[in-house]
């Protein structure tokens, strides 16, 4: 059986099931690290950290960033001139009024294997 927890703050993930999985051969999952990263992060940027199990044994941490974009400040893009136009329509009327959320796997500020790790047995 498979089974997910997602936390909001490093302090609530626990660090022997954390640990099992990350060791410090990779600084993006050092709780350290992790927590330095929470403590710093522009207002703008919330984090979540997740931990799957498969049998109740860590298998699988994960670390994701969701960020905010403000209304007005962002610009989608399209390939053709008729999605391009309804995309404008669209965007033009919402993006002062709706925030878009941008979802990123593992850490914006990084490079490297910073966003997924597998248990390896």
């Amino acid at each position: 059986m498979i089974s997910s927890k997602v936390y909001t703050k490093v302090e609530e993930i626990p660090a022997a099931d954390w640990l099992e999985l990350c060791d410090d051969s990779n600084l993006s999952f050092d709780l350290r690290f992790l927590k330095a990263v929470e403590a710093a992060r522009p207002e703008n940027i919330d984090l979540r950290y997740a931990l799957i199990y498969q049998y109740g044994i860590p298998a699988g941490a994960a670390v994701f960033q969701l960020i905010k974009l403000k209304p007005g400040g962002y610009r989608i893009g399209f390939s053709n001139s008729q999605g391009r136009s309804r995309l404008k329509w669209l965007t033009s009327r919402l993006q002062n009024h709706l925030p878009i959320y941008l979802v990123l796997c593992g850490n914006a500020f990084t490079n490297g294997a910073s966003g997924i790790i597998k248990n390896t047995w």
